[in-house]
């Protein structure tokens, strides 16, 4: 199954973030209310959060750094 596939099963940003981890083998951490990162990698997930709204995007971005 692709990741494609896989992602559009989720239907909560928790089950999305869990998706993530389990295809790619990522041991699955949320510490200090992070939603996952590695070493080399932080990631920040959003579902349905309308992205080609500038203002959210940059709440994403800013969320993240």
């Amino acid at each position: 199954m692709s990741l494609a596939q896989t992602l559009a099963d989720a239907s909560t940003e928790e089950e999305l973030k869990n998706f993530f981890a389990k295809f790619f083998r990522i041991k699955l951490s949320t510490k200090n209310y992070i939603d996952l990162y590695t070493a080399q990698i932080l990631f920040e997930f959003k579902l349905d959060a309308p992205l080609a709204n500038v203002q959210m995007r940059a709440a994403c971005i800013a969320q993240t750094l």
